[in-house]
């Protein structure tokens, strides 16, 4: 058995590896990690900008998507990962939404390094209805980093204003009516 002196957070407590101090301390780190998620959600607002967003990429239909040439639309701007089962639960529903809102215009960024053979087959298989592109985050606009507290969360969710600014940014899979509620309040 190891004893080791906690500081901090920990509060000075002594701590060792046996299960019961263990199992204390992963409680913690989840509580601290759930902490700053609750935090980031609530302060949802607080990534609104003011900066336009300039965004183009090439999507994996071959066509070009341009936050510019989108103005006077609302943009969803929709990372996710193939492996994300979250993602995939929320595309049907991100589809119907840009579907059937004339004023709105969806890309999915997937964010993971896939061969471009391999996107496709999964879109085979997972039809969004609206254009699909991989990105790597070394090409995005500072404010549409895919980056949560320093840490990559998915699905990760950009509502853009007609004018060009980010409105909103969501952690999590998202549901029609927090869509409905943002953009149908404003314009439809």
């Amino acid at each position: 058995m190891t004893n080791r002196t906690g500081s901090g957070w920990l509060n000075g407590t002594q701590w060792s590896d046996r299960p019961r101090d263990v199992a204390l301390m992963k409680c913690r780190v989840r509580w601290l990690v759930g902490m700053a998620v609750l935090l980031g959600v609530s302060m949802g607002n607080a990534f609104a900008s003011e900066t336009k967003v300039d965004l183009s990429v090439r999507t994996s239909g071959g066509h070009v998507f341009k936050v510019d040439a989108q103005r006077g639309h609302w943009i969803i701007i929709n990372y996710w990962a193939t492996w994300c089962e979250a993602c995939r639960d929320e595309m049907p529903m991100l589809a119907a939404f840009a579907a059937s809102h004339p004023s709105v215009r969806m890309i999915g960024l997937t964010y993971e390094n896939i061969a471009p053979a391999a996107l496709r087959q999964f879109l085979a298989a997972h039809p969004t209805g609206y254009p699909v592109a991989r990105v790597s985050e070394d090409k995005l606009p500072r404010a549409l980093k895919p980056t949560y507290f320093g840490i990559h969360a998915l699905p990760l969710t950009y509502v853009i204003t007609p004018d060009g600014v980010v409105a909103k940014r969501w952690v999590g899979e998202l549901d029609r009516t927090k869509l409905q509620a943002l953009v149908g309040k404003r314009h439809n």
